[in-house]
């Protein structure tokens, strides 16, 4: 079986961006599972200055070379 959870193994390398509504699951959305990737939520899923400076870090600190967005359902 597969026993990963967040933040054990190796780091993902997408980025997904989503709005921050409790009723939408961007990993679900996506087909994916926790740890699976890296999730940036905000209100509205919009990819503002402070948006692109957290993908940006995952960018260097994680080698990310994929992002996501899920916009709100």
């Amino acid at each position: 079986g597969d026993d990963r959870r967040p933040g054990v193994g190796p780091s993902p390398d997408l980025v997904i961006v989503a709005c921050a509504d409790v009723d939408l699951d961007p990993l679900a959305v996506l087909g994916l599972r926790p740890g699976d990737a890296h999730l940036v939520t905000n209100a509205g899923g919009v990819v503002g200055a402070d948006t692109a400076r957290d993908t940006a870090a995952s960018r260097r600190s994680f080698g990310v070379s994929r992002v996501v967005g899920v916009p709100p359902g």
